[in-house]
This record gives structure tokens, C-alpha cells and sequence, in this order.
């Protein structure tokens, strides 16, 4: 995909201070704007909290009513869909076993110096390619998925014509909003239509797109969730899927301090050495993509390096 020719404007969490209005003035956008919140789910259409966001009336891309509409019709669609799902839910379950072994072993590593540093690092530093060696398989993984099922997206003869009318939409708009939610049903639903693809034209033709949380987490090359400390337990990050890859060389983690221990060295190292430059998003996050150039426009504190500190 080229580099797109518009403008990104990631942004953190909108609580309680929202600064998408002011993000998009800033950046020139104009009405009006498509917003996509399929993550929102069965509150896709409540736009009212929404509406106090925005300079511009929003014009909504409701690809999750689409969606229950299409697989409620289409019985040998949704037959399909569900078949793909499965496949990636199993090779995911597969994934997830082989991580938290790998994960493991990366700790033990780091916790059984033998005093002579040359032969730690590099064994750590194995033990972490074995990490990404697994996370990339993974979306590899997610790929050759959904290559296997063709049909099961914009290109079937139910979903075209809701893709073409997204199309339509999308051109009548000279920016675009897209909210968080659930990350996984929101960068479904953008592939199942296309929007995706679609993408690449409207930055083309100069379009603002904003987003923010997991709006913001699926426009880069890759989805990783997230959770050091869930209720049920030690968890490890896990690769969700490859984002829409609109901007590269960073992943995006809102709600970093809530949901990471971004006071732990070690945890930030192997983060860092895992999926590279990370950063957290904070409410206040700001940051403007234009090419390949990045503005940090953030309130003080909101955009977090997830890199250890430098020792003394």
C-alpha cells in the first residue's frame, strides 16, 4: 500500500476531556464527516455523545447493521463466515499455548543470569525472537484465513452492493471518524465491507481521518491486545491480527497505565524488544501523520514512550 497523502490524527481516549474537535479543526478538516462505530456494536446508531465531538454533522457508515442484516439474509454467507471464524479461533487457541510457553521461557531466561553478560543477552534476545517468529505466524496466520475464504468480504454478491454504497457515502465526506469499542468487531467489520480498502482513495484525495482507542489501534501494522494484570490472571500481549497498516513502525496501546505495568522496567524492555517503538495513549493524546511526518500535539504526560528508562 502507498503512503497515504492526507492526514491521520490519532488520538487518545475521549474521557473525560475530548479533543477531537479540536484535532480536527487544527488539521483543516471540513463537513462533512463519516463516522465508522461499528465497535460500538448494538450502539452503533447513538451518535448524541458523539455529536458534542464534533465541529461537523456526522454522517454514519453503519457497517455493524449491515453486517446482521447480511448474515441474517445470506444463511450460506453466514454458513461461510462462521466456517472462517472457527478456523482462526482454532489457530488462535494454537497460538496462545505456544505464546505462553515461549513468554515463560523469555522470563526464566531473564531471571537466571549467569554473570556473564555476552551469553545472557544473547540468549534473552533468542528466547524473544522465538516471540516474534510466533507473533508473526500469527497474522501470517490471519491472512492466509481469510485468503482461503474469498467470498466471505466486499467481493460477494450480498456484501457488493452495501460496499459500493459505503463507497458512495465516503465520497460525499471530506473527513472521517472512527471511535473505539471492541478492536476485534471493529476491524472486522472494516474488512467485511472493504472500508479498508476504500481508505487509501480518501487519504488520496487529501481526506482528515480521526480516530481514537481501538479506532486508533487498528489503522497500524499490527493489533496487539493487551493486559498484564486482568482479573483472571497473568496475561501475555498477543498479537489480535495485522492492522490496516496506514502508518508504520509504531504500535498503539490506549490506556497503557491502566492496563500495563508501565512502572516495570523488565515488563517495558520485553515489550519493546518484542513489537518495537510502542507507544500509550492517554486522554489528551494527540498526534497528526501527515506522509511521513509526526507531530506530537499531546498534553503533557498523555503519550507515553513504552520504552524502560536509560540506566544511570
Amino acid at each position: 500500500m502507498s503512503r497515504p497523502t492526507g492526514t491521520l490524527l490519532i488520538l487518545g481516549p475521549q474521557r473525560p476531556r475530548p479533543n477531537l474537535a479540536a484535532a480536527l479543526v487544527e488539521a483543516g478538516a471540513s463537513g462533512p464527516i463519516g463516522v465508522v462505530t461499528a465497535g460500538w456494536r448494538h450502539d452503533e446508531s447513538e451518535l448524541a455523545p458523539l455529536r458534542r465531538d464534533l465541529p461537523f454533522e456526522p454522517v454514519l457508515l453503519p457497517l455493524y447493521g449491515w453486517f446482521d442484516r447480511v448474515m441474517n439474509d445470506h444463511p450460506e454467507l453466514r454458513d461461510a463466515y462462521r466456517l472462517r471464524q472457527a478456523r482462526v479461533l482454532a489457530m488462535k487457541s494454537l497460538y496462545r499455548v505456544r505464546l505462553s510457553l515461549a513468554f515463560q521461557a523469555v522470563l526464566r531466561v531473564h531471571k537466571s543470569a549467569t554473570g556473564f553478560d555476552d551469553l545472557d543477552q544473547a540468549a534473552l534476545l533468542d528466547a524473544v525472537e522465538v516471540l516474534r517468529a510466533l507473533d508473526a505466524s500469527a497474522a501470517q496466520a490471519c491472512d492466509d484465513i481469510r485468503a482461503g475464504f474469498p467470498m466471505v468480504g466486499p467481493d460477494h454478491p450480498a456484501v457488493r452492493p452495501l460496499h459500493d454504497e459505503l463507497a458512495a457515502l465516503l465520497s460525499t465526506c471530506n473527513s472521517l471518524a472512527i471511535a473505539g469499542g471492541h478492536v476485534a468487531v471493529l476491524l472486522n467489520r472494516i474488512r467485511f465491507f472493504g472500508l479498508d480498502r476504500l481508505l487509501e482513495g480518501f487519504l488520496a484525495r487529501g481526506g482528515v481521518l480521526a480516530a481514537w482507542s481501538a479506532g486508533a489501534m487498528v489503522l497500524g501494522p499490527r493489533v496487539v491486545l493487551f493486559y498484564d494484570d486482568p482479573p483472571e490472571g497473568p496475561s501475555e500481549p498477543e498479537v489480535l491480527d495485522r492492522g490496516l497498516c496506514l502508518f508504520a513502525d509504531r504500535l498503539l496501546f490506549p490506556h497503557a497505565r491502566r492496563r500495563l505495568r508501565t512502572d516495570d522496567p523488565a515488563r517495558l524492555r520485553l515489550l519493546r524488544a518484542r513489537f518495537g517503538k510502542c507507544l500509550g495513549l492517554e486522554n489528551g493524546a494527540w498526534v497528526e501523520i501527515r506522509g511521513s511526518g509526526f507531530t506530537d500535539r499531546s498534553d503533557p504526560g498523555s503519550l507515553l514512550v513504552l520504552a524502560p528508562p536509560e540506566a544511570p
